[in-house]
């Protein structure tokens, strides 16, 4: 082999390496920004490595019950966003005083989609009052299991805020409260 052919198959060499460990090193995009401590029991926590996709080790680690507020895939209801939102207006209850004082735009609700799918840990962001918010929980646990958030390829308790926009028009009204 030739010095100059010696010399290109070094410098290609030293040129893969480089390129291998600077992709290798480089973290996933989404990572883990909040934690309820609450929900954590000392006994049921268990560590998952997240591989890169580059090299066993790399990667991070997160515990059983760590909530997400970002993840690779968004928690989905049954059938799409767009079927929920006729979901919505088919069976959220205004509550008559919001009716009575034609109450308009939004409440938001915020809550957690466990890794099961289930909804649970609701809170009224805000609310325009006369009960909307509460009316808003209500109908979200009268609702089907949802598919949880995906992080790395993992079902993971996944935070999610619901705005529902008030449509007195088109929602029913609740006249037992």
């Amino acid at each position: 082999m030739s010095k100059m052919n010696l010399k290109c198959a070094i410098y290609f060499t030293v040129f893969v390496a480089i390129l291998c460990f600077t992709s290798c090193t480089s973290k996933p995009k989404q990572v883990l920004t909040s934690t309820v401590k609450s929900s954590l029991k000392k006994d049921s926590v268990e560590k998952f490595k997240l591989n890169c996709g580059c090299m066993r080790g790399s990667g991070i680690e997160f515990k059983r019950d760590s909530l997400f507020t970002q993840v690779e895939i968004n928690p989905e209801p049954p059938g799409g966003m767009k079927v929920f939102r006729e979901w919505i207006i088919q069976n959220y209850n205004l509550p008559q005083k919001a009716y009575d004082n034609r109450v308009k735009g939004n409440v938001m609700i915020s809550f957690v989609v466990e890794k099961n799918g289930t909804l649970t840990d609701f809170v009224v962001e805000f609310d325009k009052g006369f009960g909307t918010g509460e009316a808003g929980i209500e109908m979200l646990k009268k609702g089907e299991k949802w598919k949880p958030g995906i992080f790395s390829g993992i079902p993971v308790r996944t935070k999610y805020a619901l705005p529902i926009r008030l449509d007195i028009e088109r929602m029913k009204v609740d006249t037992s409260k």
